[in-house]
């Protein structure tokens, strides 16, 4: 089944967009411009590293300033994990994307016209 696009109707012109953008010579100047969204590659040594700070601080002795460190630790690594997630979901977006040639069109497949 050809995919049309949205924009101008045509079909002929209408490639998987992750697909186009590898076959992009590497000085090629839509290369940049259609390029994947970042991976959202996050470390996750701060939290941990605060969350064992916060057990040191249990461990001696220190519970008020243990257990604000582990909540600390906690709050970041769910951030850290949002963030995470929503990179893979934009990743996963873009690689879903069809692209049209024609009128340089970036659409989904459920946004075309068959």
């Amino acid at each position: 089944m050809a995919f049309a696009c949205p924009s101008c109707g045509l079909s002929g012109q209408v490639f998987k967009l992750d697909a186009f953008w590898r076959s992009l010579a590497q000085d090629a100047e839509l290369k940049s411009a259609l390029a994947p969204p970042p991976s959202g590659a996050v470390g996750w040594t701060g939290p941990v590293g605060v969350a064992l700070l916060g057990l040191l601080a249990l461990a001696a002795g220190n519970q008020v300033l243990g257990m604000m460190l582990l909540l600390t630790a906690a709050v970041v690594a769910f951030a850290v994990a949002r963030a995470v997630d929503g990179a893979r979901r934009s990743r996963a977006d873009w690689e879903r994307r069809l692209y049209c040639r024609h009128c340089a069109c970036q659409f989904l497949p459920e946004e075309a016209t068959l």
